[in-house]
């Protein structure tokens, strides 16, 4: 659970140098959008301004490879 922020650590496959990382809420409203620039990093996204809740965190390869986790923001 998370109150204001979280880090996401991540790591896109070999020879993958960009990707989409979405907020989506339990009905797959797209809530934020971000693009991931690095192989391998973390991006830190500011949910303070998200009602408390379940959401997913996606990301989404160039050839439309979805991964996600649930995320879980309190307050």
């Amino acid at each position: 659970p998370s109150r204001d922020k979280i880090i996401i650590e991540y790591k896109l496959p070999e020879n993958v140098h960009e990707a989409t990382l979405k907020v989506l809420s339990t009905y797959g409203t797209v809530i934020k959008t971000y693009r991931i620039k690095d192989a391998y990093s973390r991006i830190e996204l500011d949910n303070s301004d998200l009602p408390q809740g379940n959401y997913f965190c996606q990301v989404i390869l160039p050839n439309g490879k979805t991964a996600a986790k649930k995320m879980i923001v309190i307050k």
